[in-house]
């Protein structure tokens, strides 16, 4: 919000609206699963026939009704913001599984990933200037440059390998999966550096 607010003074800047966009660029834009945390057993009250699915959420894994229980799944079908149950089912309370965005546990607010600052703050400089770009209150090359702006950072955040913000772990886990892609031509098996 400050490196926004320091190049876009004229904007009134709202930090709710911010944190919503943010959450947005790494939830349906970036989502890189590898960086976010699985939340487990987190329970939801049941209210006609629904569940308001947490803001930080990705991607929902189970949803049962006994925790620690996998015979207690139940069916559901994820709209946007709930999941919705068959009309016939009687549960008050249900746990989800999840993947989602760090949160800062004190206040809520989601937690951007190392690397991804420039995406979210090309992606809140196109949603703060949206309305006036579809009014043609932005001239023609300005919105433009916001646009291509947001989505290059987004295309390079999403797709770039950024040593920078890789642990060992991270690096360590790429180089296994990649050595243990042994070849295989025409069905012959690598043995010990030989052919067979």
């Amino acid at each position: 919000m400050a490196r926004i607010a320091s190049r876009h003074k004229s904007k009134v800047l709202n930090e709710n609206d911010i944190i919503e966009w943010c959450q947005e660029v790494e939830i349906d834009s970036l989502g890189n699963v590898d960086q976010m945390y699985t939340y487990v057993e987190f329970p939801l009250t049941v209210k006609n026939f629904q569940v308001l699915v947490p803001c930080n959420a990705y991607r929902i894994i189970d949803v049962y009704t006994t925790p620690g229980d996998a015979s207690s799944r139940v069916p559901f079908t994820r709209l946007r913001r709930h999941l919705a149950f068959s009309p016939d089912s009687t549960f008050t309370q249900v746990y989800i599984d999840y993947y989602g965005l760090p949160i800062e546990l004190k206040t809520g607010i989601p937690m951007i990933q190392a690397g991804h600052e420039a995406a979210c703050e090309a992606y809140c400089v196109h949603s703060l200037y949206y309305e006036d770009i579809l009014n043609g209150k932005v001239a023609q090359y300005a919105a433009q440059l916001i646009i291509n702006n947001m989505q290059a950072e987004v295309l390079a955040a999403a797709g770039s390998y950024n040593i920078r913000h890789k642990t060992r772990e991270d690096i360590n886990r790429s180089v296994a999966i990649r050595f243990n892609l042994i070849p295989s031509p025409a069905g012959m098996n690598l043995i010990k550096g030989t052919w067979v």
